[in-house]
């Protein structure tokens, strides 16, 4: 199924970078997804991955070994953040990327250029990271890994930037899973919610944003003592999604 996106020019990605922002992500059957993309297309422009409009992502995430970062984020600290290695599979680049959350619920996010695949924090890392002052960064050890398809769509006239995720893969210390049937959409703007088009889009389609960090997913989804209680009702909600049809592979046209 192709979907007729203009593509977005390189003036336009670095107007969008928004590396200060606000998010809101929804999680939504992959069945929903073309009629949404068609709308989208009308505002919207695709940024290519290389040559292709679908690229592939592979992560490597660094916690405590304690999971600091992942009860942060299931408590809802008001501070906390994320480190990974990221692979641009398409673009054969790695960068070494933190995340911050501002306790005005604003996120930040830095990257490092790494050697092409590189899973090593180095001295140049380590400094990087310190950077925030915040990074305990000798506490950190490799945890969950994730592999995912993107789509990646700009605002055309408004601050805002649009990731679509399939194929959700996650792996740890052996354990294998997925997201099967399920698509994850981000909206990320710097623009005030009541101004952003997609969200009131996806508002009128009866659709809400949820909590719903892949880290964390991943992480309880292959530990479940992590945090049950915590995980349980989005494992719900996942699972009546994946109960459902899963979207043809052709979504994936490049």
């Amino acid at each position: 199924m192709a979907i007729p996106f203009g593509v977005a020019s390189l003036e336009l990605l670095a107007d969008r970078m928004l590396t200060v922002r606000s998010d809101w992500k929804f999680v939504i059957p992959q069945a929903v997804l073309p009629k949404l993309l068609r709308s989208l297309s009308k505002t919207h422009l695709v940024l290519l991955a290389g040559e292709a409009r679908w690229g592939r992502y592979s992560s490597q995430y660094y916690d405590t070994p304690d999971l600091d970062c992942f009860h942060d984020h299931r408590r809802g600290k008001p501070r906390r953040y994320k480190v990974r290695h990221r692979d641009y599979l398409d673009r054969h680049l790695t960068m070494l990327e933190i995340k911050d959350r501002d306790p005005r619920g604003n996120t930040h996010k830095r990257r490092l250029p790494q050697v092409w695949r590189q899973r090593v924090v180095d001295v140049h890392g380590v400094t990087f990271l310190s950077e925030g002052g915040h990074v305990a960064v000798g506490a950190l050890v490799p945890t969950l890994a994730n592999r995912f398809w993107r789509l990646t769509l700009l605002g055309e006239k408004v601050q805002e930037r649009l990731t679509v995720d399939l194929g959700i893969g996650f792996g740890l210390d052996g354990r294998q899973g997925g997201l099967q049937g399920v698509c994850v959409l981000e909206v990320k703007s710097a623009e005030p919610r009541h101004k952003t088009p997609t969200l009131a889009l996806l508002s009128r389609a009866g659709m809400r944003p949820r909590g719903m960090s892949k880290y964390c997913v991943g992480t309880c989804l292959l530990t479940p003592e992590a945090h049950p209680a915590w995980f349980a009702p989005l494992r719900r909600s996942l699972a009546k999604i994946t109960a459902a049809a899963a979207l043809p592979a052709q979504i994936l046209e490049r």
